[in-house]
């Protein structure tokens, strides 16, 4: 029997009948999506979906300004959803922390480090390029494999600091819930990105634009790999479509296709060897046909909005018409879920 000083403890889960149903859980600004995959072989299916608006003071940025209200609506999604429904289950959450949250770098290490040895070396890694204590972070590390240097490994590094988890963290406990994985952004983008791209060449080179009401970001791939990433704020008058005039939805045109430019200058500064643009593809909360449409049009590239459903099964119960229109927000989602399944 297991024992700690004092008495003893309850062995984890056991004998326990209850069924555990992971979902991925995307929380930015302005609003919550929530999807749950399940897996037959290689294939993915729907399970559940939903998703809601937040309040304007919930989040600040990439803060959470409120955890009991953050865990409110959760709460209120997991009732829509029909999760809480479910007798005999446990409900755990893949969420995701913003990239701009986060710091990433990868180092060449020796391979004959232990796990130990590489920890106490990514300590003193994070104290060379993070200003300040290193006191509050939050880390992981992760062996990629060979370097092209003999004896050497390519180490990756991923460091935020503690608040940025634990306010997620506690807004899920606050809602009754556990946290199976606290992912990154760009990561639960490139692991979903199979469900959109499922046939690129090697010289590919496509611009991914999740586009919010407040944020935008921009992701390259090459082949079928995330090379780079940028953000960037959009003014704190969003397109609305049901609102906008003829005059407001080109200037909101305009400053996104400028900042989409940028994005595009800083990734050829970075990768000069790299090929011309191929196509372009949309997501986000704010994308609609009027949009894809004047980007197109300035870029000149075929630009599509992403559906990572097309391939996918779904079970009796979701609404297949409601899931399809509104796919292009649930990437992040997607990306989160299957790392669940």
């Amino acid at each position: 029997m297991l024992q700690r000083p004092g008495g003893h403890m309850r062995w984890p889960r056991l004998l326990s009948s209850r069924k555990t149903i992971f979902f991925g859980l995307d929380i930015t600004f302005s609003s919550i999506k929530l999807l749950e995959l399940y897996r037959a072989d290689d294939h993915y299916g729907v399970k559940s979906y939903g998703h809601c608006d937040l309040a304007n003071d919930i989040m600040h940025g990439h803060f959470v300004r409120d955890i009991p209200a953050l865990a409110k609506a959760i709460q209120q999604l997991l009732l829509d959803v029909g999760l809480y429904e479910r007798p005999d289950v446990i409900l755990e959450a893949v969420i995701a922390i913003p990239d701009a949250c986060t710091i990433s770098k990868t180092i060449s290490v020796s391979d004959r480090l232990s796990d130990q040895d590489l920890e106490e070396l990514v300590h003193l890694e994070l104290e060379k390029f993070i200003p300040g204590s290193t006191a509050d972070l939050c880390f992981d590390f992760k062996r990629l494999g060979s370097s092209s240097s003999h004896a050497l490994q390519e180490l990756l590094i991923v460091a935020t600091r503690v608040q940025h988890v634990q306010d997620r963290l506690d807004a899920l406990h606050h809602a009754g819930l556990r946290a199976k994985v606290v992912d990154i952004e760009s990561f639960a983008i490139q692991r979903a990105f199979p469900f959109i791209m499922t046939s690129v060449s090697a010289q590919d080179v496509i611009m991914l634009l999740d586009v919010g009401h407040h944020v935008l970001k921009v992701y390259f791939f090459k082949h079928e790999t995330l090379v780079f990433f940028r953000e960037e704020e959009l003014s704190h008058e969003p397109y609305l479509p049901d609102t906008a005039t003829s005059s407001s939805d080109l200037f909101y045109g305009e400053s996104l296709v400028l900042r989409i430019k940028r994005a595009c200058h800083f990734f050829y500064a970075a990768h000069a060897q790299s090929a011309e643009l191929t196509q372009i593809l949309l997501s986000g909360d704010a994308v609609h046909d009027d949009l894809l449409q004047f980007i197109s049009k300035s870029f000149k590239k075929p630009t599509y909005k992403v559906n990572p459903f097309t391939q996918m099964k779904r079970v009796d119960g979701v609404d297949i018409t409601a899931l399809l229109s509104s796919a292009a927000m649930y990437l992040t989602a997607c990306g989160l879920a299957k790392r669940g399944c």
